[in-house]
């Protein structure tokens, strides 16, 4: 199961018809996806679905004995998606921060049962850089950055990673919406080394507008559209982080047996840097590398991972060890990764 909390440094976004076409793709794929309205302020996404009276999300965090399926409800004319609304609650949202402290487990073994439902399971945070909303975002494996390709979009978003990063939230990337034109070179690369990689980008077009007023599905309704297929592109990508999250349990299962095995621990890093968890492949690749430090690939993939954490010098630390061990191979810290 995958767990993606879609968020952005501010509102107006279109974060939640994001989430709300993604989850159509995911599902029209044959996957079995979970929406889930985290956001309390607004709770666009339930009524996007017509569910803005039915129980949901704030019942779940404020009775413990409700069941999960009480509050789930099939998304109408989608085979395969279901959701779980939300009502607005401003007293709620409110204490949901302390909630990470006081009820952490709770919190966790609520997102458990709601997994089991789904292996896709996105989750719509409120907008903004408030505490509730690293709240929200924390529900998830892992976030993803919903932003236009504007100043102050990204600067939002940027302001989101960081605190994100501090509290030890793993990012998948940033999606960029509405794009008129598509992003420069420049900016997919920059994105990429702060947020680690730019997932898709959808391209405006104003029928969007016309779906949410009357509150349908865009990718349903024009699924030959351009932005139709751009959604279809990032959902075939969040699909293969399904995979990746597969290949883990194979990957500890076969260190477990031989500790020494060096391909492993070097696989488990390339896995975990495409999940997004940094910090993690690191441990993995400089594993590998006391195993095994002639491993020109495993110094070019902690080369590559440290670029994405924007530590440039350390970076070409190792990509000029990974050329010293092997000359006949030149880095790329846009796609090296080598298993």
């Amino acid at each position: 199961m995958v767990a993606i909390s879609f968020v952005s440094g501010k509102g107006g976004t279109g974060k939640t018809t994001v989430a709300l076409n993604l989850g159509a793709a995911m599902a029209s794929m044959g996957r079995r996806v979970m929406l889930v309205d985290a956001d309390m302020l607004t709770h666009s996404l339930s009524i996007l679905c017509h569910l803005e009276e039915e129980k949901g999300l704030t019942d779940l965090f404020t009775n413990s004995d409700l069941p999960i399926k009480n509050t789930v409800f099939d998304v109408l004319g989608v085979p395969n998606l279901q959701v779980i609304p939300s009502s607005i609650s401003f007293g709620l949202l409110a204490r949901m921060s302390r909630l990470l402290n006081g009820k952490k487990s709770f919190v966790a073994r609520r997102m458990s049962e709601i997994s089991r439902s789904a292996e896709y399971v996105l989750i719509d945070a409120p907008a903004g850089v408030s505490r509730e909303v690293f709240f929200a975002a924390s529900m998830g494996d892992r976030y993803c950055l919903v932003a236009e390709a504007g100043p102050a979009d990204l600067e939002g978003a940027l302001v989101f990673n960081v605190f994100a990063r501090r509290i030890g939230l793993d990012s998948i990337g940033i999606i960029f919406n509405r794009a008129r034109t598509a992003p420069p070179e420049s900016l997919k690369t920059l994105c990429k080394d702060i947020f680690g990689q730019v997932v898709g980008t959808i391209p405006f077009d104003i029928r969007f507008v016309e779906a949410f007023e009357e509150r349908s599905i865009f990718y349903q309704r024009y699924p030959e559209a351009p932005a139709s297929r751009s959604i279809e592109q990032i959902a075939r990508a969040l699909e293969r982080l399904g995979r990746y999250d597969e290949a883990l349990p194979s990957l500890d299962r076969t260190i477990e047996l031989k500790p020494d095995n060096a391909n492993a621990w070097n696989n488990k890093g390339v896995t975990l840097e495409r999940l997004g968890r940094y910090n993690e492949a690191l441990l993995c690749f400089d594993r590998t590398i006391e195993l095994k430090p002639d491993n020109a690939n495993a110094w070019n993939n902690k080369g590559v991972t440290l670029t994405r954490l924007n530590m440039v010098k350390e970076a070409e630390s190792c990509f000029a060890k990974a050329n010293e061990i092997n000359p006949k191979r030149a880095h790329d810290s846009e796609t090296a990764l080598v298993l």
